[in-house]
C-alpha cells in the first residue's frame, strides 16, 4: 500500500512541476535577457506577475506531494517518476498548441529578442516570422527547404511517442529492479559532507563557466539548469531527511537543520531555475533538469541514506541501462518540434514580449 501511495504522488508531484514549468517560462521569458548571468531584479519583477505566482504555488504544492511520495518510498523510486514531469509538459504545450488561433499570434506575438533561442530562425520579406503560416493562415511551425512544416505531423507524433515510451520504458525497468528496503530515514550529518562539497563545487564552477559564456544563450541556459537541478536533487534528499525527522521525533524536527537548510537550497534551486527560464528555451532547460535533478537524487539516496539499487552487479549493469534509456527519451523530447515551436511561439492569445 505504501508502495502505491508513493507512486501516485510522485507522478502527481510530476504532472505539477511540468504544468508549473510551462507557466513560469511564460513569464521568465519575456523578460529582456540582458548580459546578466543571474538578475535579481529579474526576480523582483516577476514577483509582482499574478500568474509567475500562481505557477510558483503549483511548483511549491509538487514538492508537498513529493514530500508526501518520500514518507512512503525511497528516493532510488521517487525521484526517477519525478523526472517524468517532461512527458506532462509536452502533453500540455500539445494541448496549447491546437487551441492557438489561426494566424494571430504568430504573426504578431512572437518574440524576436536577440539570444533567446539559439539558430533563432529570421523573418520573411515582408517582415513575418520564418516559422511561416500555411495556407489557411494556421502556424505551420518551422519550416523546411521546401517551405513544409519541419518532418511533418507525422514525425512529430512518432518522435513525441519514441521518447515518451523510451522514458515510460527506461523508467519502469529501472524501478522493476528497485529491490525491497527503504535505508535509513534520518543520516547522521557526517554523511552530508561529501554532498555538500560536490554541489557546492558544482555551482561554482557554474558561475565561473556562466561568466565565460554570457554572449552564448543556449550553453548559458543549460549551465543554469543544471546548476538548478543539482540544488533540486539537494531539496529532494532534504526532503526525505525532514519527513524522517518528523516521524522519528515530531516537533523535535524544528531542532534539526534540515528544515533551516531546505529553505535555503529550495530558494536558490527556484532562483536558478527562474534564470533558466529567462536566459533560454524550456527545450534546453526542463531536459537538463529532467537529467542531472533524479540522477543527483538517486546517487544521494544510495549513499547518504543507503537506499539499495540492485541486488547483483549484473542487476546493477540492467538498471544503469534502464537509466541510460530513460535519459535517451528525455534527448529525443527536448528535440521534439513541439517543443520547439514552443520556443518561438508564446502562449496562445498572449504577447510573451513587453508585457507588463
Amino acid at each position: 500500500m505504501g508502495t502505491a501511495v508513493s507512486v501516485v504522488a510522485a507522478l502527481a508531484a510530476a504532472a505539477m512541476f511540468g504544468t508549473a514549468s510551462v507557466l513560469q517560462h511564460d513569464e521568465a521569458s519575456a523578460e529582456d535577457p540582458g548580459g546578466g548571468f543571474l538578475r535579481l531584479s529579474s526576480i523582483g519583477r516577476l514577483v509582482h506577475r499574478r500568474r509567475w505566482r500562481r505557477a510558483v504555488a503549483l511548483a511549491a504544492a509538487s514538492f508537498g506531494m513529493q514530500a508526501l511520495a518520500l514518507s512512503f518510498g525511497p528516493l532510488v523510486l521517487v525521484q526517477p517518476l519525478a523526472a517524468t514531469d517532461l512527458l506532462f509538459a509536452m502533453l500540455l504545450l500539445a494541448w496549447r498548441q491546437r487551441r492557438r488561433p489561426s494566424g494571430g499570434h504568430a504573426a504578431h506575438g512572437t518574440s524576436r529578442r536577440p539570444g533567446h533561442l539559439a539558430g533563432n530562425p529570421g523573418t520573411g520579406p515582408a517582415g513575418d516570422p520564418a516559422g511561416r503560416t500555411g495556407p489557411a493562415g494556421d502556424p505551420a511551425g518551422p519550416t523546411g527547404p521546401a517551405g513544409d512544416p519541419v518532418g511533418g505531423e507525422r514525425r512529430v507524433r512518432s518522435l513525441d511517442w519514441a521518447g515518451a515510451a523510451l522514458v515510460a520504458g527506461g523508467v519502469a525497468a529501472f524501478l522493476a529492479l528497485v529491490p525491497p528496503g527503504a535505508g535509513r530515514s534520518t543520516p547522521p550529518a557526517a554523511a552530508w559532507t561529501p554532498v555538500f562539497g560536490a554541489i557546492g563545487g558544482a555551482l561554482v564552477a557554474t558561475l565561473a563557466l556562466g561568466a565565460l559564456v554570457r554572449t552564448r544563450p543556449v550553453a548559458r541556459t543549460a549551465l543554469l539548469a543544471a546548476a538548478g537541478a543539482a540544488v533540486f536533487s539537494l531539496v529532494d534528499a532534504l526532503t526525505k531527511s525532514v519527513v524522517g525527522w518528523i516521524g522519528a521525533a515530531g516537533a523535535g524536527m524544528f531542532l534539526q537543520w534540515e528544515p533551516y537548510l531546505l529553505l535555503v537550497v529550495g530558494m536558490l534551486g527556484t532562483l536558478l531555475a527562474q534564470a533558466a527560464y529567462q536566459a533560454g528555451p524550456l527545450l534546453v532547460s526542463l531536459p537538463v533538469i529532467d537529467t542531472v535533478e533524479p540522477v543527483g537524487a538517486v546517487a544521494i539516496g544510495a549513499t547518504v541514506f543507503a537506499e539499495p539499487l540492485a541486488r547483483s552487479p549484473g542487476l546493477l549493469a540492467v538498471q544503469l541501462l534502464a537509466g541510460a534509456v530513460a535519459v535517451s527519451g528525455i534527448v529525443l523530447l527536448d528535440r521534439s518540434p513541439r517543443l520547439a515551436a514552443r520556443a518561438t511561439l508564446g502562449p496562445p492569445g498572449e504577447q510573451p514580449s513587453h508585457r507588463p
